[in-house]
């Protein structure tokens, strides 16, 4: 239903009070407000699933913008390498490995009584041939393992025969008392000396072995 507007009024003129003459006022009526034709009002079911449709592309668009920001960003390509020069060979190792070497051998601390020994041994090889006054019992042995303790002045102060069977009776106190009748004072020991010595007793006894 469309409604028109009523018609514009007319213009009336009219003559002014205490004015002159032939002078008419114009009075003008007011137009009535055009009144605009309802528009049929929206359905308020399509408004909201338009609404709807918006708010779910707003968040589709914020979840990718999260995960593309969220994604490590890969590194950049390794520049190009220079080749150095090249690496030396390595060296073959041998199929068998050596031996090691032998350790070196420890050198024997030089015995400082050595020449002091020798001069007593020789002096009692000189001196061996007064073994012989002693008589060789049954069961005597050939030789003799003597040891001998010598004093700094040069007498002799142990006998000790180092045989391992027993000697016959008689016979180590005879040997015993012509060794220590020996004096070595003329050697001018620095020291106390023991020698090690074996004696031959055969038919000669004496020449004592170092």
């Amino acid at each position: 239903m469309t409604l028109r507007p009523p018609l514009a009024a007319k213009r009336v003129r009219v003559r002014r009070p205490g004015g002159p003459p032939g002078v008419r006022l114009k009075v003008r009526g007011r137009r009535p407000p055009a009144t605009s034709t309802k528009r049929a009002a929206t359905p308020p079911s399509r408004a909201r699933w338009r609404w709807a449709g918006l708010l779910l592309a707003v968040a589709i668009g914020l979840t990718m913008l999260l995960r593309s920001c969220a994604e490590e960003v890969p590194p950049p390509p390794p520049g190009p390498i220079s080749a150095g020069p090249p690496a030396p060979p390595l060296p073959k190792e041998p199929a068998t490995r050596p031996a090691p070497p032998p350790p070196p051998k420890v050198a024997k601390p030089l015995d400082e009584w050595a020449p002091q020994r020798k001069l007593l041994r020789d002096a009692i090889a000189a001196r061996s041939g007064d073994l012989a006054a002693c008589a060789l019992p049954p069961g005597s042995p050939s030789r003799l393992l003597t040891r001998i303790r010598v004093t700094k002045a040069g007498v002799v102060r142990g006998v000790v025969f180092a045989n391992a069977d027993p000697l016959p009776r008689g016979l180590p106190d005879c040997l015993r008392g012509k060794i220590q009748a020996w004096n070595f004072a003329e050697l001018k020991l620095q020291a106390d000396v023991e020698v090690l010595v074996t004696f031959d007793l055969g038919p000669h006894p004496g020449a004592p072995r170092p």
